[in-house]
């Protein structure tokens, strides 16, 4: 029974060990517009299996005002590569929205795959609301998780 026990804690060890890195967790960032909260966001950032970057944001909209609300992250990755000119920075990818919703809260995921030719991929995830014309939409602060692979 102690070989038993030996050999399980040693595997959840090893197991531990290999586990990839934790999610990078923001928020909740908030936006304000004329006093009211119009939107709130938080969520994760996290590698899937090595093969992705994925953020997933939870949005929601705080003011039930009519006006929809949505997420948004911009992905970039660093690492060494060859443009204009050859330089080790952080590259700008995309940036992928989650739909506009209104008057509830919702999850999403988006997710970019990683490159070879890059080591760490961060996001700027933002929540907005879309404020209708002229006036530009509400966002919070952009949070700016990153993880090494």
């Amino acid at each position: 029974m102690r070989r038993f026990l030996a050999m399980a804690a040693l595997t959840i060890g090893l197991l531990a060990a290999c586990a990839p890195a934790m999610a990078v967790s923001w928020g909740p960032n908030s936006s304000y517009y004329k006093g009211v909260k119009r939107v709130t966001g938080s969520g994760n950032f996290y590698n899937v299996s090595n093969t992705y970057a994925r953020s997933r944001m939870k949005v929601s909209d705080t003011s039930n005002d009519g006006n929809n609300v949505y997420g948004r992250t911009t992905f970039a990755f660093y690492g060494y590569r060859c443009q204009s000119d050859c330089q080790t920075k952080w590259w700008t990818d995309v940036a992928l929205s989650t739909p506009g919703f209104g008057n509830t809260t919702r999850t999403y995921d988006l997710d970019r795959r990683l490159y070879g030719w890059a080591d760490r991929a961060r996001g700027s995830v933002f929540a907005c609301a879309q404020m209708g014309w002229p006036v530009p939409d509400s966002c919070a602060n952009a949070a700016y998780p990153s993880f090494a692979y």
